[in-house]
């Protein structure tokens, strides 16, 4: 009785605006790359734009996965809002009370009845409260059981020798040319 639907469902919102940005994100991204790709020629545009295609591909899943992550966690707030509402009130009736009512009763045969009657009630009402968690249960399960898994982000990496790196001098610092001559960082 403690969970709070409309919590849930403000996290939901938010996973559906993330995907939103996402998406426009790379709108952004896919322009800059077609303008960029008008002007720029030879091997370091080819990979240049692979990592682009690469990141505009992990974007668009990334944005995917959000949409889907929303709408479970939208699922799973209006499992938790149905749980709550259909949720009864808790009724506990004992045998030890049953019995107790029986012996203090000055008319037996109706306390007998009366306890039955009791017992029959506390019965059924956890039966439904066993109902309506179990479906709670169920629905969460299933929601969960469709949450994406997000793809490892791309790596700028020339196929021949791995991650490419900025050149670096003696020291492994940076190293510089330029008209002045040769800086090697340290």
């Amino acid at each position: 009785q403690s969970a709070d639907p409309s919590q849930v469902g403000g996290l939901g919102g938010d996973w559906g605006q993330l995907s939103s940005s996402l998406d426009g994100v790379n709108s952004i991204m896919s322009r800059a790359a077609t303008a960029a790709a008008s002007g720029w020629q030879g091997e370091a545009s080819s990979k240049a734009l692979q990592f682009h295609s690469q990141v505009a591909t992990w974007v668009g899943s990334a944005s995917d996965a959000a949409k889907t992550t929303s709408h479970n966690v939208q699922s799973q707030s209006s499992a938790a809002s149905n749980a709550k509402n259909s949720m009864p009130k808790p009724y506990t009736y004992t045998a030890a009370q049953a019995l107790k009512d029986v012996v203090s009763s000055p008319f037996p045969p109706f306390a007998v009845y009366q306890a039955e009657q009791n017992l029959q009630k506390a019965q059924h009402n956890h039966d439904q409260m066993v109902q309506v968690a179990s479906t709670y249960d169920d629905h969460l399960k299933q929601a969960s059981q469709q949450m994406p898994a997000l793809a490892s982000t791309p790596s700028f990496q020339d196929n021949s020798s791995g991650p490419v790196s900025p050149p670096s001098g003696p020291s492994g610092g940076p190293r510089y040319s330029g008209s002045l001559g040769t800086h090697g960082g340290g």
